[in-house]
């Protein structure tokens, strides 16, 4: 089954790894190596990506609402476009996840 997010930031990292802050929360385990599907405002799939892993949020606290899942894909999405909040990250479920 898969699970849709509202995308809120992204944050481009120093080792090439690139975190998308996204609106809920996955648990780490079934976030590793699955792919998720970048959508945009007007429902238009804009490319697909690998997840790699999930961060914990700075000032967790505060962003409780949210999780970083990180990828090593390029993706084709600027701060002011992910800032928006209107685009979606579809991720599917990791083939030996439970439902």
């Amino acid at each position: 089954m898969a699970q849709t997010f509202f995308i809120k930031n992204i944050f481009r990292l120093g080792d090439g790894t690139t975190a998308l802050a996204c609106q809920g929360d996955l648990p780490a385990s079934s976030v590793t190596d699955v792919q998720a599907i970048l959508i945009d405002e007007t429902g238009k799939v804009r490319q697909t990506i690998q997840l790699i892993g999930k961060r914990t949020m700075v000032n967790a606290t505060r962003h409780r609402d949210l999780c970083l899942l990180e990828t090593r894909d390029t993706i084709e999405l600027s701060a002011d476009e992910a800032q928006q909040g209107k685009w979606q990250l579809t991720v599917q479920s990791a083939p030996n996840a439970s439902s």
